[in-house]
C-alpha cells in the first residue's frame, strides 16, 4: 500500500507539473501563433537585450547603438530598472523599445498563480509610469506556466522569444565566440537575444562588456550582409 500510494502521489505531482509548467512552456515556444519568434519581414533582424538595465554596461551599449543608428528591444527586469530609471528614459528618448522581463528574474515554471499575477501587475505598473502602452514581454529563459498567457492577454502584452542565442552570459564566452555564434546562427528574419545585465540575473561577472565588444563586430557584419535592424511593430 505504501509503495502504491507513493507511486500514485508521484504520478499526480508529475501530472500537475506537466499541466502547470511543461505543456505551456513547450506550446509557447513551438506552436503558439501569438508568440513572436521571427521578425516576419525579409532582409531584417531584430536585436534584443535581456536582464538589464545595468549601470555598468547598458549606457555603453546605448552609446554604440546610437553611433550605429540602430534600435533594439530592451527586456528589463523591474528590480534593476527601478534603480536605473534614467537609463529607461534614455532608451525611450532614443527610440528603443522597452519590454518586460519579470520583476526579479524568476523561473515561471516553478511559480504560482499568485506570484505570476503579482509579477505582471508590477511590471505593467512600472512601465506604464513611463507612458509605455504597447508592452513586449519575454519570460526569463523563455519559460512560462499555465497562467502566463492569461496575464499577457489581460495587460495587452505581446510575448517575444528569439531564434538566435550566442551564450554571451557564460564565463567562458569571449567577444570572438559571441561573434562566431551570431554569424553562424543568424538568418533572414532572426531575433537575436543578447544580455546587458551581468551577474545580478545569473550571468557571469563582466559578461556584458564582452557582448559589447562582440557587437562592434556583429553589427557591421550583418549590415554588410544586407540586413536591416527593426523593432517589433
Amino acid at each position: 500500500m505504501k509503495k502504491s500510494g507513493l507511486a500514485a502521489f508521484t504520478a499526480c505531482a508529475a501530472g500537475i507539473f506537466a499541466l502547470h509548467s511543461c505543456i505551456p512552456a513547450i506550446y509557447n515556444k513551438r506552436w503558439n501563433p501569438k508568440v513572436m519568434k521571427r521578425t516576419g519581414i525579409s532582409h531584417t533582424v531584430m536585436l534584443t537585450f535581456d536582464d538589464g538595465p545595468d549601470a555598468r554596461y547598458t549606457g555603453r551599449i546605448l552609446d554604440f547603438l546610437k553611433e550605429q543608428k540602430i534600435h533594439a528591444v530592451f527586456f528589463t527586469v523591474t528590480r534593476e530598472a527601478e534603480k536605473n530609471r534614467a537609463l529607461i528614459e534614455r532608451m525611450i528618448s532614443e527610440g528603443h523599445a522597452v519590454g518586460f522581463h519579470s520583476t526579479d528574474h524568476q523561473n515561471a515554471m516553478f511559480r504560482s498563480f499568485f506570484y505570476t499575477k503579482r509579477d505582471f501587475k508590477e511590471g505593467y505598473r512600472f512601465l506604464s509610469e513611463f507612458g509605455i502602452r504597447k508592452i513586449y514581454y519575454r519570460p526569463p529563459w523563455g519559460l512560462t506556466n499555465l497562467f502566463t498567457g492569461h496575464f499577457v492577454k489581460k495587460y495587452g502584452m505581446r510575448m517575444i522569444l528569439w531564434d538566435v542565442m550566442a551564450e554571451d552570459w557564460e564565463k567562458k564566452a569571449t567577444a570572438g565566440s559571441i561573434y562566431d555564434k551570431c554569424m553562424e546562427r543568424v538568418k533572414d528574419q532572426s531575433i537575436i537575444c543578447l544580455h546587458d545585465g551581468g551577474e545580478k540575473s545569473g550571468g557571469a561577472p563582466g559578461a556584458p562588456a564582452k557582448t559589447l565588444e562582440a557587437l562592434k563586430l556583429v553589427i557591421p557584419a550583418l549590415k554588410e550582409e544586407g540586413y536591416s535592424f527593426i523593432l517589433p511593430d
